[in-house]
């Protein structure tokens, strides 16, 4: 057996876990966009801002509505 064999799975396990991304409520979202529901799954259902359901409930990673967002920015920079 491969003494680093379990160091590695831990590892593996543990780059896993940080690439995991943040979900945001769909009411969160409504809040970053400064939008209402009715825009906001209009942009869902066309396919602009993709969505990830969980159950019964929706939510939008972060990258994703950065992206979003980076996407619909008429002017300007982008402030990292």
């Amino acid at each position: 057996m491969n003494p680093n064999s379990t160091n590695d799975a831990h590892s593996a396990t543990h780059d896993r876990r940080e690439n995991i991304d943040v979900l945001l409520s769909l009411d969160e979202t409504m809040r970053v966009l400064d939008i209402g529901r009715t825009l906001l799954y209009k942009q869902m259902s066309n396919g602009e801002l993709p969505w990830v359901q969980i159950g019964s409930t929706r939510h939008i990673r972060k990258t994703d509505l950065i992206d979003f967002i980076d996407r619909n920015r008429k002017g300007g920079r982008r402030v990292a």
